[in-house]
């Protein structure tokens, strides 16, 4: 009975450990966009925000 016993934990332990090692996935994929998505942004859409900017101070005759 603790043969099975200790069987049946270690293919519950097997399991745990799959399910945690297909989570990961997923996690590395949202910090890798949380953390590239913001730069691409600002690099991509600075230069236009800024030359927006520069239009709207000209026309007050600042």
């Amino acid at each position: 009975a603790l043969r099975v016993y200790a069987a049946e934990m270690r293919d519950k332990r097997v399991m745990r450990a799959e399910e945690k090692a297909n989570k990961i996935p997923t996690k590395m994929t949202l910090c890798t966009m949380g953390l590239t998505v913001p730069p691409l942004l600002i690099i991509l859409v600075g230069p236009s925000v800024l030359g927006i900017m520069d239009l709207m101070t000209m026309g007050t005759g600042l």
